[in-house]
C-alpha cells in the first residue's frame, strides 16, 4: 500500500490539473457539524465519542504513514509535519524494496483496522471517508498481483518529467528546508537507480518498454541534460531566487547554498539522468510483447484496474466505451445542426480568438464568473507562471500545482508557451483554475476534510470536474461572437475527448493495431495531418491516459442532466455545484450513491 500511495501522491501533486487550521492530534478532527452523538443514553454517547476519535486517530496514523514515505513528497502535502505529529527525519526521496514488491500486508492490515469500526457510530463525514478508504483498499488488493506492469519511467507523465517540476516549486521556508532540499538533490542518483533496478525486474520478464519508448524517454532524459548543464539550468537560477524566502540566511551561508546547490545538480541530478539513459539503453530489446496492454500477460487486467482506480465506476469496459459513444453521438449531432442552420461558423472558426487571452485577466475573468453557478470561492494567492524551456517538449500545455493541506491559499499554475494555444487559452485555464482544479481544491480544502482524504483523491473527480467546467466556460466570454460558435468549440471538445478515450481504449483493451487505429482516424475524416505512428506510441506509452477526463466528464454532466430532470424548475445550480464541492474527489460509484440522497433531499 506504501508503494501505491506514493504512486498517487505523485499524480495528484500535479494536475494536469485544506484546511488551514494546524492539528496537533486526530481529536482535533472530531467536530464535523453532524451533530451526530451515536445513542442517547450516556454508554451510548460514550462509546460514539471514543470511536470517532479512534477512526480519526486511524485515519490520521494512515496519512502520516503515507506522505513519511519520502520527503520531497512530505514537503509538497504539508506545510507544517510537526502538527500533524510527524517527526523530521533525515531527507530522502524514498526507497523501492524490491524483496517486497508482493507483500499486501500493508493492505489487508489498513483494510482489517477499517473493518474493526461500527460504521454506524460514525458521523456523516466519517462514513464517507470509511467508504472511500475501503473503495481504494478493495481494489487495490484486487489487483494486487499486477504490480510489475506498474512503471514510473514514461517519457510523458513518469518521474524524470515530474521530478524537475516539482523540485523547482519546492518552497524554502526556513534553513531547514534548504537542507533538505540539497539532500534531496543528491539522493536522486540512488532513487533513480532504486527504479532502474525494478525496471531491470520487469525486463526479465519481459514486461520492458518497447524500443520506440525507450529512445523517446532516453531523449527527454538527454534534453534535460543538455539544457540543464550550464550556469543557466533551471535548477540553480530558480533556487537562487527561492534563498531570498529564507530571511534567517547571512550572506555567507547564502553563498555556500547557491554552491552547494550547483555541485549537487552538476554530481548527482545530472548524472542520475544519464545513469537512466544508460540503463534503459542496455535493456532495449528486451520487451517481448508490443502493441497495447492487451497483448500482454494479464494487461487487459490490469488496463481495467487502472481505468476503475481512476474512476471509481462499477461499469464494465464495454459499458464505458457505449457511454463514449453516447456523447459522441449526441455532440455529432448537435454540431451537425449548428453547421446546417449557418454553414459560415465554420469558416468563422478559422479566426477566432476569445476575448481574452492574457492569463492573468482570464483568471480574473473566470473568477467574476463563479456567482452565477456556484458557490463562493475561499480567498486564495495564486501566480501564473511558464514551465521551464526545458521541460517544455514533454510537458502538458498547462499544470495546476495542487498547494500544501495546510497551506492551500498558495497556489501555483504553470503554463507551457511550448504547446499552449494563447488563442483558444481561456478554456484551459478555466480547467486549470476557476472554476476548475484550483477552485475544487481550494473550495474542498476549506471545509476541512479528514487529510487522509488528500491521499484518496479520484483522478476521475478530479480531471473530470475540470473537465466539465472547461465545457461550461465555453460560454462565458463576452459573446464577442456568437453563441453558436461556442457551443460548436464545446460540441467539437466532447467529441475530441470522447474519441481519445475510444482510441485508448481501443489501443489498450481492444486490441487495435496500428493500421485499425489509422482507420478509426480516417473514418472520423481526421486522420490527415495526423502522425499515426507517434500517437499510436504515446496511447501504449501512457494506457488510461484520456478516460479519467472523458468519462469523468460525462459523469458530472450526466449528474447535471438527472437533477435537471429530477428537479425541475426547482434545480438550482449554485445548490448541484456545492454538494458536488462539499463532497469533494471520490469514486464515482460513492458520489451517485451520496447524489441520490441529496436529490432525496431537494424534492
Amino acid at each position: 500500500m506504501k508503494q501505491r500511495f506514493f504512486a498517487v501522491i505523485l499524480t495528484f501533486i500535479l494536475c494536469l490539473s485544506l484546511a488551514g487550521c494546524s492539528f496537533g492530534s486526530g481529536r482535533d478532527f472530531v467536530s464535523d457539524g453532524s451533530g451526530q452523538e451515536g445513542s442517547t443514553e450516556q454508554t451510548g454517547r460514550t462509546y460514539a465519542a471514543q470511536d470517532l476519535e479512534a477512526f480519526n486517530e486511524f485515519t490520521l496514523d494512515v496519512f502520516r504513514d503515507a506522505v513519511s514515505q519520502d520527503t520531497l513528497t512530505l514537503h509538497c502535502m504539508v506545510k507544517n509535519p510537526e502538527n500533524y505529529g510527524i517527526e523530521h527525519t533525515a531527507a530522502t526521496l524514498g526507497t523501492i524494496d524490491i524483496n517486497s514488491l508482493d507483500n499486501t500486508s500493508d493492505i489487508t492490515d489498513c483494510l482489517n483496522r477499517l473493518n474493526t469500526f461500527r460504521y454506524e457510530e460514525l458521523s456523516q463525514k466519517q462514513q464517507l471517508t470509511y467508504d472511500i478508504m475501503k473503495n481504494y483498499l478493495t481494489t487495490e488488493l484486487e489487483y494486487c498481483d499486477l504490480y510489475m506492469y506498474s512503471t514510473s519511467l514514461t517519457p510523458y507523465s513518469g518521474i524524470t518529467v515530474m521530478l524537475p517540476t516539482l523540485l523547482a516549486e519546492y518552497e524554502f521556508y526556513s534553513k531547514a528546508d534548504v537542507d533538505d532540499y540539497i539532500a534531496i538533490l543528491n539522493d536522486t542518483g540512488r532513487y533513480l537507480s532504486d527504479i532502474m533496478a525494478f525496471e531491470r525486474l520487469r525486463s526479465e520478464k519481459g514486461l520492458f518498454m518497447e524500443d520506440y519508448i525507450a529512445d523517446e524517454l532516453i531523449g527527454q532524459c538527454r534534453t534535460f541534460i543538455d539544457k540543464n548543464s550550464g550556469a543557466d539550468s533551471f535548477l540553480i537560477t530558480t533556487f537562487a531566487s527561492r534563498l531570498n524566502d529564507v530571511s534567517e540566511l547571512t550572506d555567507a551561508e547564502r553563498n555556500a547554498y547557491i554552491e552547494a546547490n550547483r555541485k549537487a545538480v552538476v554530481s548527482s541530478v545530472l548524472p542520475a539522468y544519464q545513469d537512466i539513459i544508460d540503463g534503459v539503453t542496455s535493456l532495449k530489446g528486451t520487451n517481448r510483447y508490443q502493441g497495447g496492454l492487451c497483448n500482454y500477460p494479464d494487461g487487459r487486467k490490469y488496463y481495467e484496474y487502472l481505468v476503475k482506480s481512476d474512476l471509481g465506476w462499477a461499469k464494465s469496459m464495454n459499458d464505458l466505451d457505449e457511454l463514449l459513444d453516447q456523447y459522441i453521438t449526441s455532440a455529432y449531432l448537435s454540431l451537425q445542426a449548428i453547421l446546417a442552420k449557418d454553414p459560415s461558423v465554420a469558416d468563422r472558426l478559422d479566426n477566432f480568438s476569445f476575448t481574452l487571452t492574457d492569463p492573468e485577466e482570464i483568471v480574473k475573468d473566470l473568477h467574476s464568473k463563479l456567482t452565477d453557478e456556484f458557490p463562493a470561492a475561499p480567498e486564495v494567492e495564486y501566480s501564473i507562471r511558464d514551465i521551464d524551456k526545458s521541460l517544455e517538449e514533454n510537458a502538458n500545455p498547462a499544470m495546476y500545482i495542487i498547494p500544501q493541506i495546510d497551506n492551500y491559499t498558495s497556489n501555483v499554475i504553470l503554463i507551457n508557451r511550448y504547446q499552449a494555444d494563447y488563442a483558444t487559452i481561456y478554456p484551459m485555464l478555466a480547467h486549470e483554475g476557476y472554476p476548475g482544479h484550483m477552485y475544487q481544491t481550494t473550495y474542498f480544502a476549506a471545509t476541512n476534510p479528514d487529510p487522509v482524504r488528500r491521499i484518496l483523491q479520484t483522478g476521475g473527480y478530479s480531471e473530470g470536474w475540470a473537465s466539465y467546467v472547461e465545457m461550461l466556460s465555453y460560454m462565458y466570454d463576452d459573446k464577442s461572437s456568437s453563441d453558436s460558435i461556442y457551443q460548436l468549440l464545446k460540441d467539437n471538445e466532447t467529441i475530441t475527448l470522447a474519441l481519445y478515450s475510444k482510441m485508448d481504449m481501443g489501443v489498450n483493451y481492444y486490441g487495435w493495431t496500428k493500421d485499425r487505429l489509422r482507420i478509426f482516424l480516417q473514418d472520423w475524416g481526421v486522420a490527415d495531418g495526423m502522425d499515426i505512428d507517434w500517437l499510436y506510441g504515446y496511447l501504449c506509452a501512457e494506457p488510461a491516459s484520456y478516460p479519467k477526463y472523458s468519462l469523468g466528464c460525462f459523469a458530472f454532466m450526466d449528474l447535471r442532466v438527472n437533477a435537471q430532470a429530477s428537479l425541475g424548475e426547482r434545480f438550482d445550480a449554485v445548490e448541484f455545484h456545492r454538494f458536488l464541492m462539499d463532497l469533494g474527489p471520490a469514486p464515482f460509484d460513492i458520489v451517485y450513491e451520496r447524489f441520490d440522497r441529496w436529490l432525496a433531499s431537494q424534492k
